[in-house]
């Protein structure tokens, strides 16, 4: 890779390029527009939704291809206001188990924010915009769905091979029989399972299998591929936003009194921004990290 002080440099190699700038090298990946944006603004900020996801770091750093700004934060510790106020290019949901539905604010942020940014739902995210635009989810999980994988050519898919390889972890799926008019299937199995969606109007996809589970230079494309969609966001996008009434993230305890004053305590009353619980929640998994080795 070839490094030239404050100048990008094509390398030749399938669009990617180098950019150095106040002693600090940033590889670059994709469209000649995000090239131009980090060139002369700045790096898209990313804001991970984690419905606990044990391999949520891979996720993160997967994002951090192009010297994007990656936030993560726990699906009960933001509210819909503060995800406007972060005023992020783009939001993924990662995986993690259990019911879209029982994933903090997970389904109501893909409902509040897909006319705005562009979403990526991985796993429970995947399932997670199926829920939000009116789809439902097998009660059961299903573990058939490894092998290859063929695709429409299109927004994610455009450049990866078809069929490309994946595994998949045993997880429930979208059904067929229920499929929402405002989704369209991107990528199925071999056997025919929705292995990723696309919502016909919005910037809003998901994919069944974790990035981890795919030949690292086929991830790395469909990676690069979001992320482009990203440098289109419309000025002002937030300010018109209208969000219901109540937006802090549903508990199964929500509907009783009993520990209603704690959760009021974690969204209203902590005395900390939003932004300080993201930072205080980065550190404390670098030190878990760290911890672990």
């Amino acid at each position: 890779m070839i490094h030239v002080s404050d100048a990008l440099v094509n390398t030749g190699s399938h669009g990617k390029y180098t950019l150095q700038l106040n002693t600090s090298c940033y590889p670059i990946r994709g469209s000649l527009r995000r090239l131009i944006f980090h060139r002369l603004a700045r790096p898209a900020m990313i804001l991970i939704i984690d419905n606990e996801d044990p391999a949520i770091n891979v996720l993160a750093n997967a994002l951090r291809i192009s010297g994007e700004t990656v936030r993560v934060v726990d699906n009960t510790a933001i509210t819909l206001e503060e995800v406007r106020d972060l005023r992020p290019n783009g939001l993924v949901f990662s995986e993690g188990t259990g019911a879209p539905e029982d994933a903090g604010i997970t389904v109501p942020a893909i409902e509040t924010f897909a006319p705005l940014v562009p979403i990526l739902g991985v796993g429970l995210g995947h399932r997670a915009v199926g829920v939000a635009f009116g789809g439902s989810v097998s009660e059961s999980a299903r573990d058939d769905a490894t092998g290859a994988v063929t695709h429409d050519h299109r927004a994610l898919f455009e450049g990866l091979d078809d069929p490309f390889e994946v595994t998949s972890d045993s997880a429930p799926v979208l059904l067929d029989d229920e499929f929402p008019v405002a989704l369209q299937v991107s990528a199925r199995a071999e056997n025919g399972t929705v292995m990723a969606v696309r919502h016909r109007g919005f910037k809003t996809s998901g994919i069944q299998f974790r990035l981890e589970n795919m030949n690292p230079a086929q991830a790395e494309r469909l990676v690069s591929n979001w992320i482009d969609t990203l440098y289109d966001i419309r000025d002002g996008a937030f300010d018109q936003l209208q969000l219901p009434s109540s937006t802090a993230p549903s508990s199964p305890d929500s509907s009783s009194n009993s520990g209603s004053a704690e959760e009021t305590a974690v969204y209203e009353s902590d005395g900390k921004s939003m932004f300080d619980r993201v930072k205080e929640q980065e550190e404390q998994r670098s030190a878990q990290e760290q911890n672990a080795k």
